[in-house]
């Protein structure tokens, strides 16, 4: 197996060794302006005329990346109801990398979880959100998928829209068939709409 490691200027080796679970330590000197990181990084960018690397190589199938299918979930629900879970798909384009998913909210408490939580390899991802003590209002939260061994991140954005028990009506007229609450019109959603003048003056039977 062969790799290569290098920007498009000159990188010189001082230091190779291996760890315990066989990846290859590498330390040295870049002049190159665009030398590869990863997302966590010390420093993504060059940082001057010679910068200074710590290299990790790691030929596992465990390290290799995984496509997510979305990265943005939307719920709508009434207050002190249950709403309908949603998915995602996580498909690694080769081995079984590692995987954490870390849910967090910026307000209303713990109201948005996934499961599993840890795993390696394909996995469909179930979310669910948890409007049993909130009040009507929009919420906010994120699911940050992370390889474990990459050290890369993908966040997914999730809206939680909560409507007051018996349903409002919001300034456009249009809410869900099912819960009469408003928010974001999806492709195949049954809705319902309060207005006048949108239909015939006299209605008509076939």
């Amino acid at each position: 197996m062969f790799t290569y490691f290098g920007g498009p200027a000159d990188e010189i080796g001082f230091g190779l060794a291996l760890d315990r679970t066989g990846r290859i330590i590498l330390s040295g000197v870049s002049v190159s302006s665009s030398l590869p990181t990863t997302t966590n990084a010390a420093q993504k960018a060059f940082g001057g005329v010679a910068d200074g690397f710590l290299a990790i190589l790691d030929s596992s199938a465990a390290a290799n990346p995984f496509p997510v299918s979305t990265t943005r979930l939307t719920f709508a629900g009434v207050a002190g109801t249950a709403i309908a879970r949603q998915q995602f798909t996580l498909r690694a384009t080769a081995g079984v990398p590692e995987r954490t998913i870390e849910a967090t909210t910026a307000s209303g408490g713990a109201w948005l979880s996934a499961t599993p939580r840890t795993g390696t390899g394909n996995a469909t991802v179930d979310v669910a959100v948890n409007a049993t003590s909130l009040a009507a209002g929009n919420y906010e939260g994120t699911l940050a998928v992370n390889n474990t061994r990459l050290g890369s991140r993908t966040v997914i954005a999730v809206i939680l829209t909560v409507g007051a028990a018996g349903g409002t009506v919001p300034e456009n007229g249009v809410v869900s068939g099912a819960t009469f609450t408003g928010g974001a019109v999806a492709p195949g959603l049954l809705v319902t709409i309060f207005r006048s003048g949108v239909g015939p003056a006299t209605l008509t039977t076939a």
